[in-house]
């Protein structure tokens, strides 16, 4: 990655996540401070998994923490289901800054529709309005797998719709961001790590300054470790519905609230 520039509207960070979450590097005290935050949304069951840093002039500051919901992503192939979350750890107190979780209800019948495994996550963030649902679609070819989703541009007043491409040939797992049919960013994954190491870089103007947008690629790439596994997953759930057998989707009610109708109480 390049250096920093003056001038230029360009937002850089660091997603450093870990294999092994128990092993963290981050300060037991840290960790408690968390567990007992005021907003409650790093429970008793998360562990912390990464840190996030973005560039200051020419200095890098550590600005954000990943926490992963251990109890559902610990347990067997059936049950296990991704959801992160993402904190700002600076200032006096640790904010909740976005959570990214997936969809398994989705990811069973798009991949049943596709014949391919497809991953469905959604994203919420603190006082933006909209749900994100970030989906990879089928293609004619599997790889590289590509995911999309539709972004409210609260400060433009219009939506843009965003394409995250993972190259053909590549040294780690990196991805192109596209929107409105240019390149806006990147994802620049590096070859060596444990678990999953890259830069967020994005370069519009309007976008490269919007929090929540680069809160949302944020979380997207601390997923990019978890995606084989996540896919694991999904191909059992898939095998079980295809047999024809009785099958029990365990599915948890976090989920079940994602796929309730916001209008049910309207008529």
């Amino acid at each position: 990655m390049g250096k920093w520039q003056p001038g230029r509207t360009v937002t850089d960070r660091y997603v450093d996540t870990w294999a092994f979450k128990g092993m963290h590097p981050t300060n037991v005290d840290l960790l408690q401070r968390l567990k007992s935050a005021d907003d409650r949304q790093f429970g008793a069951n998360m562990d912390v998994c990464g840190t996030v840093s973005e560039q200051r002039t020419d200095a890098w500051e550590e600005t954000h923490m990943v926490g992963i919901r251990s109890d559902i992503w610990d347990s067997d192939l059936e049950r296990r289901r991704l959801v992160m979350k993402l904190f700002k750890s600076t200032g006096e107190r640790i904010r909740w800054a976005g959570t990214i979780e997936e969809v398994t209800t989705r990811e069973v019948h798009n991949s049943i529709g596709s014949r391919r495994t497809v991953l469905s996550m959604a994203v919420l963030m603190p006082g933006y309005e909209y749900l994100v649902m970030v989906q990879q679609n089928h293609r004619t070819f599997r790889i590289p797998p590509i995911f999309t989703f539709s972004f409210y541009d609260e400060k433009q007043g219009r939506m843009r719709y965003v394409g995250i491409k993972r190259k053909w040939f590549s040294v780690g797992a990196d991805f192109v961001i596209e929107s409105e049919g240019r390149k806006i960013g990147i994802i620049d994954g590096k070859l060596i790590g444990f678990g999953y190491d890259a830069y967020v870089r994005v370069q519009d103007p309007s976008l490269a300054k919007d929090r929540g947008f680069m809160d949302l690629l944020t979380l997207f790439a601390a997923t990019v470790g978890y995606h084989r596994a996540m896919r694991k997953s999904v191909k059992r759930r898939v095998r079980a519905v295809g047999t024809g057998k009785p099958f029990l989707h365990p599915v948890e009610d976090e989920e079940f609230w994602l796929l309730k109708n916001p209008r049910r109480q309207a008529a």
